[in-house]
C-alpha cells in the first residue's frame, strides 16, 4: 500500500469559494446594480463605467422581477469598495431575502469570517470558515441543509492543522485524526454510519507508520498489518469475510521475509512459499482446494531452480528440472 490518497477528508480553499460564489451569481436571475462596475487590471480592481480612478463605496445589486419588468425590492449583493478593492463584509441573498453568503475581505484579501447557507425550505448553515490574510484559520465546520452537522477541521494558514472529525447525517461520528501542516499525524478512524469501526490508521507525516487495520461491516477483520515508515513491516494477515484467514506474509521494510501462506476461502491450505529480501528462496508448494498437490517449485534468488512437479487435478504429473531459471530436463506423463 501507499501513502494514503482515500482518506474521508477534504479541505476547502479559496479556489473553491470563488468558483462558488461565480457559480452562484451566474444562476441567479436578472439583477439590476445601484454602481455600473468593470474590473480592470492585474488586480482586478473595481472602477465606476467611465471614471479614472479606482471605485470606493458600497455598492447594492437587487433582483429584477421579471413578472413585474421592474427591479423588486430583493437585495442580491452588498459589497463595500475601498480604492477598487472589496473592504468588509460581502453579502449575498437569496430571492426570498434569506443569506445565502457572507465573505470578509480587507484590502481585498479574505480576512474575518466566510459563511454560506441552505436556502431551500428553512435557512441553515451550510459552511462557516475563518481567514487571516487570505488563508484559512481556526475552526472550519460544514452543515447539510437540515442542519446536521458533517466536518469540522482545524486550519492553519490553509492547511489542516489538528482535529478533524466527520459525521453521518445521523450525527453518528465516521471520521476523526489529527493533521499537522496538512499530514496526517498519529492514530486516524473510520467507522460506519451505526458508530461500528472500519479502519484504523496510524501516521508519521503523512506515511502509514504503524498499525493499519480494517474491519468488515459484520465487525470480524479484514486486515492487520504493520507500516513503518511507509513500508510494510512485520506479520501481514487478510481474512475472507467468513472470518478465515486468506493470508499471512511477513515483511521487512517493504520486502517479504520469511514464510508466506494462503489458504483457500473453506481453510485449505492453497499455497506456501519461502523468501529472503523480496524474492523467492527456496521450496514452494500449491494446492486444489480439494487439498490434492498442485506444484512444488524450488527457487534460488527468484529463479526456478532444481526440481519442479506440477500435477493436473486429475493427478498427471509433469516433471522439470531448472538450472538458474533454464530448463535443463523435464518429463511428460
Amino acid at each position: 500500500m501507499t501513502k494514503n490518497t482515500s482518506s474521508i477528508s477534504y479541505s476547502v480553499t479559496n479556489t473553491w469559494l470563488s468558483a462558488l460564489m461565480v457559480l452562484f451569481l451566474t444562476a441567479l436571475p436578472l439583477t439590476v446594480n445601484s454602481a455600473l462596475l468593470e474590473f480592470k487590471g492585474e488586480e482586478y480592481l473595481a472602477y465606476e463605467v467611465g471614471a479614472s480612478l479606482p471605485y470606493s463605496g458600497t455598492d447594492i445589486q437587487y433582483y429584477f422581477d421579471k413578472d413585474k419588468l421592474e427591479v423588486s425590492t430583493h437585495k442580491l449583493s452588498e459589497i463595500t469598495y475601498v480604492n477598487g478593492k472589496m473592504h468588509g463584509p460581502a453579502k449575498y441573498w437569496a430571492y426570498d431575502g434569506s443569506p445565502h453568503m457572507l465573505r470578509t475581505y480587507d484590502n481585498g484579501v479574505l480576512h474575518g469570517r466566510v459563511a454560506s447557507f441552505h436556502t431551500h425550505s428553512v435557512t441553515t448553515m451550510a459552511m462557516e470558515q475563518f481567514y487571516v490574510n487570505g488563508k484559512e484559520e481556526g475552526l472550519s465546520t460544514y452543515w447539510d441543509a437540515n442542519g446536521a452537522k458533517l466536518w469540522a477541521m482545524n486550519m492553519k494558514q490553509g492547511l489542516r492543522h489538528g482535529l478533524s472529525q466527520g459525521w453521518s447525517d445521523t450525527g453518528v461520528l465516521i471520521y476523526q485524526g489529527e493533521f499537522a501542516d496538512n499530514q496526517q499525524q498519529g492514530e486516524h478512524w473510520w467507522y460506519d454510519n451505526q458508530g461500528a469501526k472500519l479502519q484504523r490508521t496510524q501516521f508519521t507525516d503523512g506515511q502509514y507508520d504503524g498499525i493499519y487495520q480494517r474491519w468488515y461491516q459484520d465487525g470480524k477483520q479484514a486486515i492487520d498489518v504493520t507500516y513503518a515508515k511507509g513500508l510494510l513491516n512485520g506479520e501481514a494477515r487478510y481474512w475472507y469475510k467468513n472470518g478465515q484467514l486468506k493470508s499471512q506474509v511477513n515483511y521487512l521494510l517493504g520486502a517479504k521475509q520469511g514464510q508466506e501462506q494462503f489458504w483457500y476461502e473453506d481453510g485449505t491450505l492453497m499455497h506456501t512459499a519461502e523468501y529472503q529480501a523480496g524474492r523467492k528462496q527456496g521450496k514452494q508448494e500449491t494446492w486444489y482446494q480439494n487439498g490434492k498437490p498442485q506444484s512444488v517449485s524450488h527457487f534460488n534468488q527468484n529463479q526456478l531452480h532444481g526440481e519442479e512437479l506440477l500435477w493436473t487435478e486429475a493427478g498427471l504429473k509433469t516433471r522439470f528440472e531448472y538450472n538458474n531459471g533454464q530448463v535443463i530436463n523435464f518429463e511428460m506423463p
